[in-house]
């Protein structure tokens, strides 16, 4: 089947975007095909977290990449700090204060956890949970920002 979809010659594959259906990862499985997922977004330079072969678990957004600092906010909103986090947006200072916090965090606006409660909705934090960065990685929900429908992608503007 995989010669027949052009896929025979796959040694690894990823995706990015948004979180992407658990049944459509298990049927990539089902094939032999282990899609790993890269979580991050322009503004830190496209990547900060990543899903390495034999770490699969839905929903999970994976491990840090080297020198990614990650933490989760009391809103249990992701922030990530890295080499790759942007400066600022040009000529656009007030919302770099909106997309960058005090301590150089860049404020992601999806909700995640430290990988320590699962993956099941029932077991995510809440508004108020405070997590910590001494998991392993990440999972996440898709991103909400202000003026965005929270189950609809939106990006800032440039």
């Amino acid at each position: 089947m995989l010669e027949g979809l052009g896929l025979d010659a796959v040694r690894f594959a990823a995706t990015g975007s948004t979180p992407k259906p658990a049944e459509l990862i298990d049927w990539y499985a089902s094939l032999g095909i282990r899609i790993s997922d890269i979580y991050g977004m322009t503004e830190n330079a496209a990547g900060s977290h990543c899903v390495l072969p034999g770490q699969h678990r839905n929903g999970w957004a994976g491990s840090p990449m080297p020198g990614v600092v990650w933490r989760i906010s009391e809103a249990a909103e992701i922030l990530v700090k890295s080499p790759g986090t942007m400066v600022g947006y040009y000529k656009a200072d007030h919302l770099t204060r909106e997309a960058i916090d005090e301590d150089g965090f860049l404020r992601t606006g999806d909700r995640g956890g430290d990988g320590r409660r699962g993956t099941d909705p029932d077991q995510r934090p809440r508004q108020g949970d405070v997590q910590d960065q001494q998991g392993e990685g990440t999972w996440r929900q898709p991103r909400s920002r202000p003026g965005s429908s929270p189950t609809q992608s939106s990006s800032r503007p440039a």
